[in-house]
């Protein structure tokens, strides 16, 4: 859940789907629209990153719709690419990781 203080509001979530032995991970993230365009989910989705990181996660995988400019500006923050890839009807992005290397900068 992604919280906003001091009243710990609910305005989305981020997940990660871990496929049994595939040493990637799917992530996905929703913010409400009220709170959209603040940074929130880029700075939910780095802090989930950097978790998946440290359990030795070495690769992202997001689907994104085309028409979502705000959610692919996000995966490209997290040095994520756009592949040719499409699942119903959204585009597959990924990055591999590297351990101890820094997200890229906003």
């Amino acid at each position: 859940m992604v919280v906003l203080e001091p009243g710990y509001t609910p305005i989305g979530y981020v997940q990660a789907t871990l496929p049994r032995g595939q040493g990637y991970a799917e992530i996905a993230w929703v913010i409400g629209r009220k709170w959209q365009g603040k940074g929130y989910a880029t700075r939910a989705v780095r802090l989930l990153v950097e978790h998946l990181e440290q359990r030795g996660v070495q690769a992202l995988v997001a689907h994104i719709h085309p028409c979502h400019d705000a959610s692919q500006a996000i995966a490209r923050s997290l040095g994520m690419h756009r592949t040719d890839t499409v699942v119903d009807g959204e585009q597959r992005w990924q990055r591999c990781l590297e351990n101890n290397k820094p997200l890229p900068a906003n």
